[in-house]
């Protein structure tokens, strides 16, 4: 083999693997959709929709300085009951609510992302009253509250 075919080779893998190593990042830092329409991926809508919901739960119950105890009993009945997750699951959902406030992504962007696809008006309603209950939780409502169900309300199309 001569250096320029070894040199044609180190380039082609080279190329091939950073088009890899770029795609992996791009997947990672991209709001997960499906391909097309005819060939969806129900495990990347289901963990997008996951994470859009306890995101949505932890900038709501972070809207004060501390989170209640009424707040925390809320979220643990929804992980528990509401949504019946397995073990690890419920992990990942209060890591998720814990690490939500220091996000950069807004509420609202997590609110319109669950309700893009077209989501069943009774799911969302659903949604929308255990916001409001954390919103209530402790008896007021702060005003970043407020703006936060007026906003669920307005992206979901639906109200309490």
């Amino acid at each position: 083999m001569t250096n320029q075919t070894g040199l044609i080779i180190l380039v082609v893998v080279a190329f091939v693997g950073g088009y890899f190593i770029v795609s992996k990042l791009f997947d990672m830092f991209s709001p997960k959709r499906p391909k097309d329409s005819t060939t969806p991926n129900r495990n990347e809508d289901l963990d997008t929709s996951f994470f859009d919901i306890f995101s949505m739960l932890g900038k709501m119950a972070a809207c004060e300085s501390k989170v209640s105890d009424r707040q925390a009993a809320i979220i643990d009945e929804f992980i528990t009951h509401g949504s019946r997750l397995g073990a690890e699951r419920r992990t990942q959902a209060q890591q998720i609510i814990q690490t939500a406030p220091q996000s950069l992504q807004p509420f609202e962007f997590h609110a319109r992302r669950f309700a893009a696809d077209g989501r069943d008006p009774a799911l969302l309603s659903t949604l929308l009253r255990y916001l409001e209950s954390l919103a209530d939780a402790d008896g007021q409502r702060t005003l970043e509250e407020n703006r936060l169900i007026a906003t669920a309300i307005e992206v979901f199309g639906v109200s309490s």
